[in-house]
């Protein structure tokens, strides 16, 4: 937890464990530099539009070439997003303890699932240029080592996003296997008795600890996605990222293990504080 009143933080990240049921709400600034640079005056009419009709890429490298001959501009760019920010905060009445991330201009915020509605707003103006749109939606979120997972579920759909890694290559390189696997955890924990999903997650503990599964499921679930050989012939370590059949009984599966031994840690202690998937 940082020292600094998170009301006034730039970057942020809870130290909240995981959630549940929720409403897990991500807002953006649309088109935040221009729409703070016009706020302030510094653009024009003409050049905010000329602006708003480039492409993302090429306006934010403009936008970039211009705090690099004038710092001032980053200046302006950052307080009017902090200011941005705190109007937020208040319009919205949100408590320290709703938010959950602070990304510049982007803020995650916790609410009571009964919070999602079909009709709910998805844009809240702060000026007559700066407005927060709704980016994302998630109903729950966990904690798995350097990485966050934030999963929706309304039972008829299903969404997620992995935060502080690199979103696709981590579906390309788990989606079929492992990550499908904590999805599976994740949608049961929202939609059935807390009961069943430990034996679901020891069930399926037991099976990977014997080498039950496919060898793709025993690619770590980290930054780095890779495989832990025990090398036998050197009696070393190293990682890989590919192995052949015959190397499946000299893999090391403790970070994923690991991982499968928090969550039954997480749905064990709902379970004996008599968690209620309905009572948020």
């Amino acid at each position: 937890m940082s020292t600094k009143d998170v009301f006034y933080e730039t970057y942020y990240r809870s130290p909240i464990e995981f959630l549940i049921n929720y409403s897990i709400e991500e807002w953006d600034i649309e088109k935040a530099n221009i729409s703070v640079l016009r706020n302030t005056g510094y653009l024009d009419d003409t050049q905010y539009l000329n602006f708003k009709n480039m492409d993302k890429s090429k306006r934010e490298i403009t936008i970039g070439y211009m705090i690099k001959d004038n710092p001032e501009v980053g200046d302006i760019l950052k307080e009017g997003i902090s200011n941005a920010r705190l109007q937020f905060y208040s319009i919205n009445n949100i408590d320290r303890n709703q938010i959950l991330y602070v990304d510049n201009d982007s803020i995650t915020i916790i609410k009571p699932k009964q919070c999602i509605k079909s009709n709910m707003q998805k844009i809240i103006p702060i000026t007559e240029f700066i407005r927060f749109k709704l980016k994302g939606l998630y109903t729950s979120y966990y904690r798995l080592g350097p990485l966050d997972m934030l999963y929706y579920s309304d039972h008829a759909y299903e969404n997620y996003r992995i935060k502080y890694g690199n979103h696709n290559k981590l579906v390309l390189q788990h989606g079929e296997w492992f990550l499908n696997l904590l999805l599976s955890a994740f949608h049961s924990a929202e939609v059935e008795h807390v009961a069943d999903t430990l034996r679901m997650i020891n069930y399926a503990y037991r099976r990977y600890i014997a080498l039950d599964f496919a060898s793709e499921y025993y690619r770590e679930f980290n930054l780095t996605s890779k495989y832990r050989i025990f090398s036998t012939e050197f009696g070393s370590i190293y990682y890989t990222e590919y192995i052949n059949p015959s190397d499946k009984p000299y893999l090391d599966i403790s970070y994923n293990a690991n991982l499968l031994r928090n969550l039954y840690r997480i749905y064990s202690k709902l379970y004996f504080e008599g968690f209620n998937k309905n009572k948020y």
